[in-house]
């Protein structure tokens, strides 16, 4: 973006709020830049300061059957690719029975599914949804090996892969912030061509075909700008099933695939006007989370530069029946935050400013944890990695001669009890910080007292070893576990890098955000708000507030 030209004080408040990324970097996940982009940015900024998981991808508040179908997709699919890729030739052309395929791969991860996911499956309710999203997988894969350039044997497939957006310092550094894009996402799917340095991305639908679309859009047209910036070329698809119908429906976005042959509807949509929108939705949330006057900011370039930017107000919705607002779970909290400071009672209006700086600490101190994701400067190299379970990885690094214990060339392997993350070695999707995309394999803990050397045939050995940090995360560790299995001499799996880091947590904004929603309701309903229980929150806040602020 441009300070010149005559486009006001703005543009110039923007760009000096988001030049101090690189002293408080803040990643925003991709469904919630998204989320401003097509629909409101006032909503999606309630998202990032309340309802964000970072790394997490799916449509909010799923229900408890949409998430097992979520993580069933994510558990069948690399295995389901490679069985479709042995089956399936280009020349000879026809279909592939999906429906043996799918109940064949079941029972060869079901035991570890069962075992060691954290969600309940039952595979004969979700059989049929599940069959049907993968005939549309099926002919996304197909087409991209018949007419997309992919080889069927260079194929990589990473479900639940974090790829990471941050901006370089010759962007931050510049006047023009075309690509400040601080993002975080976990594109459901990810295919990679080693040998043509092609990609797809693949989004599943888990709600109805009529619902949400335009997010979907827009998410994927976000991971496909990325991805670009690594491979010359990016497909992105949205796979889902038509409720009324049942049938199977994939859509293509920014160029028209023709899917007819392989038996699925297929539907395409242009929204590459949506990047730009997209870039100042990034801009703009990351300077309601830090900087004053922003939302005055996004409401003034969206007038000057008719970005479509929607920031939709709860008043102006009154008595109408489908107004958005009317709809929202921040209707309320959006009242009280962005009104006027003389609308306000003068106690509620002393209370907002208590929260606002208590919002203001807990996320400096989320920027702080951002700003040490990943330490570079802390990374370690190994030979090999090995899963010897689906929730353990070993590391082995090899050395010449036979190094002394406390050495440097040893020492430097002590990395402490830490988060760490592992780089694949011959991974196109890896990325470099440098590049501004970066994209680690796994994550776990690392732990001192496991690093071990010993002597191997004439050479010294050291071993170390990762672990999975929780269940919740077997949705990544599975995937990338049965990857394993097939192909265990993959160079993926060779010459890895471990680097130390953190897991951003959202523990105090969330705990931020529920107190004072719980104050918000209990004003808009009128009740007393001098009740015991209430002043003590109100007390809290309040000396919290002159205790760090």
């Amino acid at each position: 973006m441009y300070t010149n030209g005559g486009e006001g004080e703005e543009l110039v408040e923007l760009n000096r709020c988001t030049s101090k990324f690189g002293e408080r970097p803040l990643l925003m996940p991709v469904k919630t830049v998204a989320l401003g982009t097509s629909f409101c940015l006032k909503k999606a900024y309630f998202m990032l300061m309340a309802d964000n998981l970072p790394g997490s991808h799916t449509p909010y508040r799923l229900t408890a059957t949409s998430q097992s179908l979520h993580d069933l997709l994510a558990y069948v699919v690399v295995p389901f690719t490679f069985r479709l890729l042995s089956e399936y030739s280009p020349r000879v052309g026809g279909g592939v029975d999906v429906d043996r395929l799918v109940d064949e791969v079941w029972s060869e991860v079901r035991g570890d599914v069962e075992r060691y996911s954290n969600v309940n499956i039952n595979y004969r309710d979700l059989r049929k949804t599940l069959v049907s999203m993968m005939r549309g997988y099926a002919a996304v894969v197909m087409w991209l090996v018949k007419y997309g350039g992919f080889s069927g044997d260079g194929i990589l497939v990473f479900p639940e892969r974090m790829i990471v957006s941050r901006p370089v310092s010759d962007v931050l550094a510049a006047e023009e912030l075309g690509d400040f894009l601080p993002v975080i996402g976990v594109p459901d799917v990810v295919l990679v061509d080693r040998s043509s340095r092609r990609a797809a991305v693949i989004d599943w639908k888990m709600a109805g075909a009529g619902s949400g679309n335009e997010l979907h859009y827009v998410q994927l047209l976000l991971y496909q700008h990325i991805l670009g910036r690594l491979f010359g070329d990016v497909y992105a698809f949205l796979v889902y099933t038509t409720e009324r119908r049942g049938t199977t429906k994939v859509v293509s976005i920014g160029r028209n695939v023709n899917l007819k042959e392989f038996g699925v509807s297929y539907d395409y949509r242009e929204v590459s006007d949506r990047l730009e929108r997209a870039r100042y939705v990034a801009q703009l949330l990351y300077g309601l989370a830090f900087c004053k006057g922003m939302l005055r900011v996004a409401v003034g370039l969206n007038k000057s530069r008719g970005l479509g930017i929607r920031v939709f107000n709860p008043e102006r919705g009154v008595g109408k029946r489908n107004y958005p607002c009317n709809y929202c779970p921040y209707k309320t909290l959006c009242r009280y935050r962005f009104s006027r400071k003389g609308e306000l009672d003068e106690e509620i209006a002393r209370l907002r400013r208590g929260f606002n700086k208590m919002y203001r600490i807990a996320v400096e101190k989320k920027s702080e944890e951002y700003k040490n994701l990943i330490d570079f400067g802390a990374c370690v190299d190994f030979d090999q990695m090995v899963f010897k379970s689906p929730r353990v990885v070993e590391l082995v690094k090899w050395f010449g001669r036979e190094p002394r214990p406390l050495s440097d060339d040893v020492m430097r392997y002590s990395l402490g009890r830490t988060t760490v993350y592992v780089f694949g070695g011959d991974d196109p999707l890896r990325g470099s910080q440098q590049r501004g995309v970066f994209s680690p394999i796994l994550f776990g803990r690392y732990e001192d007292d496991e690093v071990e050397l010993r002597s191997v045939g004439g050479r010294s050995q050291l071993t170390a070893y990762v672990r999975m940090v929780s269940p919740v995360f077997s949705v990544r560790w599975l995937p990338l576990y049965m990857y394993y299995r097939i192909r265990p001499g993959d160079r993926l799996f060779q010459n890895v890098k471990v680097c130390k880091g953190e897991v951003p947590m959202n523990i105090e904004l969330r705990a931020i955000a529920a107190v004072e929603n719980s104050l918000v309701k209990m004003v808009e309903k009128g009740e007393d708000l001098h009740r015991w229980w209430s002043s003590f929150i109100k007390d809290l806040v309040l000396t919290a507030v002159d205790e760090y602020g």
